[in-house]
């Protein structure tokens, strides 16, 4: 029997990585939230850091996934929201100003303010991924969250705007298009996705640090006052600790990444001197006896390298903000999330470097999730969901206010914008 295609009202959820790619299938519920339907998790292959090292191998990748996620549920996927990581992620804090027409702020106001910040000239190399509003000013009156209706003469906008490189996510796009003639709805930059999955909005508020850490990068978002402030990409992650294993202990890969996950920790002070955990030993048939805490001593020094890493990029933000006498706050503290965050110790290996709290996050934002997807690996897939599950909900708004109202055209062009300047 065919399968059905996926109704208006679904979202698709892609998440590529380096080791694995993730296809999830919710349902976009009356109230906005969303239901998951059925997923799909492959290997990947001809993914490295969040390029893509070969089309073939990572369109067939993709299409194991897309497979298993139309099984799961009977349905045809078409459309699909779709992750983007790798070091060419970067970003900027941009100002907009206007004069507020007729002396009271209107959505045109604000859009018009926007968009002079997202006028700012890039190399042509650089694609905008995202332009998210940060704060209003009216006048002298700073931290408006939302100027619409209010009254003054000048209104300027705060943007954080994320960036990547064209020709990457263009192959990107182009390797997910390959399957099935699945059409790219939009690229997520992969670290606002998990934080979008992994953080309460009291969170935001407070301010926090989001990494999720996966094979090959760690995706990372700064929150302030309720609205991203830093994202960037650290290539350094979980497959850096396997084969850090391999080069330790002679082992083949497959057995490297089994003792890192059975039996691996970040922190060796926690672990036991006795115990010995036993590994295959490359191009033979033998295996050899190593002791866990000697394990754990290798793996702990690629998470203090990793975490280094994290925290001189964290310091050279907080710079900056000193530099417009501002202050940076993670009230909320660090969340990590990610494959690679479920490692035991490893709160405990970052806590050096950051004061503050630190907690895994897990996804919590969908109905139906089992435990297979309640875990930090699904982060960004789930975040997908929100972001995707957010533009439906404001398309079916901007309908029903059309149906009831001669001022459709108007709100229904007033929609297209807010989407576009939210891509």
């Amino acid at each position: 029997m065919a399968k059905e295609e996926i109704k208006p009202d679904a979202v698709v959820a892609l998440d590529i990585g380096t080791s694995k790619v993730k296809a999830v299938i919710a349902a976009v519920m009356a109230d906005g939230e969303f239901q998951i339907l059925g997923y799909g998790v492959s290997e990947c292959q001809g993914m490295k850091l969040g390029y893509v090292s070969d089309i073939n191998l990572l369109v067939k990748s993709i299409q194991r996934a897309v497979n298993k996620a139309e099984a799961s549920c009977d349905l045809q996927i078409r459309i699909a929201t779709v992750s983007v990581s790798g070091d060419h992620i970067g970003f900027i804090n941009e100002k907009g100003m206007v004069a507020i027409s007729d002396g009271i702020v209107s959505e045109y106001d604000i859009q018009d303010a926007t968009q002079t910040a997202r006028n700012i000239k890039m190399k042509d190399s650089t694609t905008l991924l995202h332009a998210i509003q940060q704060e209003f000013i009216i006048d002298d009156q700073t931290g408006i969250k939302n100027p619409l209706g209010q009254q003054g003469h000048r209104m300027e906008v705060k943007v954080h705007l994320v960036t990547a490189h064209t020709e990457k996510i263009n192959n990107l796009q182009n390797c997910v298009e390959r399957v099935s003639n699945i059409e790219v709805d939009r690229l997520v930059f992969s670290g606002l996705a998990s934080a979008e999955a992994v953080l309460s909005e009291s969170e935001k508020e407070m301010g926090a640090l989001v990494v999720d850490i996966g094979a090959g990068t760690m995706d990372c978002v700064i929150y302030q006052h309720g609205a991203p402030w830093a994202s960037f990409v650290i290539p350094n992650a979980g497959n850096y600790v396997t084969t850090d294993i391999c080069s330790a202990f002679h082992t083949p890969l497959e057995s490297a990444e089994k003792c890192k996950i059975d039996c691996g920790s970040a922190d060796p002070d926690s672990v036991s001197k006795d115990p010995f955990v036993s590994i295959d030993i490359v191009g033979t048939n033998e295996r050899t006896q190593v002791k866990v805490q000697v394990l754990a001593t290798v793996i702990a020094y690629r998470y203090r390298d990793m975490f280094e890493m994290l925290s001189n990029k964290v310091e050279e933000f907080r710079t900056k903000l000193l530099a417009q006498h501002m202050h940076l706050d993670l009230g909320a503290g660090v969340v990590l999330t990610g494959g690679a965050s479920r490692i035991k110790g490893i709160k405990a290996a970052i806590r050096p470097y950051f004061d503050c709290p630190v907690r895994i996050g897990m996804p919590n934002l969908a109905k139906g999730m089992t435990d297979d997807i309640n875990v930090p690996d699904f982060a960004t897939a789930v975040g997908l969901l929100k972001f995707a599950a957010d533009q439906v909900k404001y398309e079916n708004d901007s309908r029903d206010y059309s149906s009831s109202s001669g001022q459709g055209f108007l709100r229904r062009t007033i929609g297209w914008l807010k989407g576009m300047f939210y891509d």
